[in-house]
């Protein structure tokens, strides 16, 4: 081999292995409400489940729920909501695990946050307001990581349900959603 064709064929080897930033990340989004909502006294359980899929397969997500994911000793007052973005997934087959975890103290709200929302960041952006029951930084290191078993159903939908110890024991049925069409009362906080 020439000098040119060791340096082409090293290029083509760097090339192929760098990750292709061409690939498009496609987003599913499952959502579950809870039957004990009520509008009127203010009672919104509910979760989004947004996947991300690159070449098919599950790369990440958001879990977009309220703060009963990890406070499992919550009494007297209201939830608050948050983005979790997924940590350490893993898909094996139809199975998808994951954790969620509180990163900061401004990442909790008092309102729910849209369907389709994926970052705390943006919620802050647009001034929602600030859970009151908010943990200080300093204890949010010590809150336990949920862990989450997905799979997949027949009917495309997922079941999803958290490791022992969690307000979420039972067994949860995600449904998907086909667009991430936001109601326009869901964007603005003051409408809560």
């Amino acid at each position: 081999m020439t000098r040119k064709q060791i340096i082409l064929s090293t290029l083509l080897v760097l090339v192929a292995t760098f990750p292709s930033f061409g690939q498009e990340v496609t987003r599913k989004m499952y959502k579950w409400v809870s039957d004990d909502n009520s509008e009127k006294d203010h009672i919104f359980d509910y979760a989004y489940l947004t996947l991300y899929l690159q070449d098919g397969k599950v790369s990440g997500g958001v879990l977009n729920a309220t703060t009963d994911e990890y406070d499992v000793l919550r009494e007297g007052y209201v939830c608050g909501y948050s983005i979790f973005p997924l940590k350490n997934v893993q898909v094996n087959g139809d199975t998808i695990r994951f954790t969620i975890e509180v990163e900061r103290e401004d990442d909790l709200f008092a309102t729910p946050l849209p369907a389709g929302m994926e970052t705390c960041q943006f919620a802050r952006n647009l001034k929602y307001p600030k859970w009151k029951h908010a943990l200080p930084q300093e204890w949010i290191y010590t809150l336990p990581k949920p862990e989450y078993t997905v799979v997949r159903l027949k009917d495309g939908n997922l079941s999803v349900r958290q490791g022992k110890g969690s307000n979420y024991e039972d067994l949860r049925i995600f449904v998907y959603q086909p667009s991430f069409y936001v109601m326009p009362q869901d964007i603005d906080p003051k409408s809560w």
